[in-house]
């Protein structure tokens, strides 16, 4: 039993751990800071000495990478959703009705934190 509960404890760390870090990819990848990608792209252009053409080209290019980057992203967020909501229906089970309401109060919390940063990614996006 406790090898058992051992391996699911570390199963949901894994989880927790990778949603985290696909997260943090995706973020940087797809959205990223608007402030530092012009930074990046101002350095590259200078460093490359990329002609307005050339400039033209390559802001087509990111976009477009841009815009798969959410559409894999839009793809794929049924999915973590469910991975997510198995997971916390698995957590739930093993604790007490006491600590079923304080953990989904805390869910509440999160989901509420991830739906603000969520809005101020997009509006971010759209004020570029």
């Amino acid at each position: 039993m406790f090898i058992s509960r051992f391996r699911f404890i570390c199963l949901l760390v894994l989880c927790l751990l990778l949603g985290a870090v696909i997260g943090t990819v995706y973020e940087s990848l797809a959205s990223g800071d608007s402030g530092k990608r012009r930074v990046r792209m101002s350095e590259m252009m200078t460093k490359l000495d990329l002609s307005d053409g050339q400039k033209a080209q390559l802001d087509t290019i990111l976009e477009q990478g841009r815009k798969c980057m959410v559409d894999i992203n839009t793809a794929y967020r049924s999915e973590f959703g469910k991975v997510r909501n198995t997971t916390r229906t698995q957590i739930r089970e093993i604790l007490t009705p006491d600590q079923q309401k304080e953990f989904d109060e805390m869910m509440v919390e999160q989901d509420a934190r991830r739906r603000h940063l969520r809005r101020n990614k997009t509006h971010s996006n759209q004020t570029e």
